[in-house]
């Protein structure tokens, strides 16, 4: 199943990326947790228990303190959850 790739530009090294709540109640997330794959889960664009997914890109910033601030502006919290990765696709922050 098809995951997110990173499109980065020469001067942003994080990027914001968020998904619905919903994504993550379900089976294929509940493993993800238990076998330690929950991040490459929250770059996932398709799931096999569910027929919609709510990935989306926020944006992609030239600072980590940056991205803090565009979460905190465009993350709708009671709905999604908010992922903050660095240029090595580590999740370095987050509201998840």
């Amino acid at each position: 199943m098809a995951s997110f790739k990173f499109e980065w530009k020469a001067n942003r090294n994080f990027c914001l990326t968020a998904k619905h709540a919903l994504d993550f109640d379900c089976e294929e997330a509940d493993e993800a947790r238990e076998s330690g794959t929950y991040y490459e889960f929250a770059l996932k664009l398709e799931h096999r228990d569910i027929a919609y997914n709510g990935f989306r890109v926020v944006g992609y910033y030239k600072t980590e303190k940056a991205a803090l601030e565009a979460m905190v502006k465009e993350i709708c919290y009671t709905t999604e959850y908010a992922f903050i990765w660095n240029r090595e696709g580590e999740c370095v922050d987050g509201a998840h």
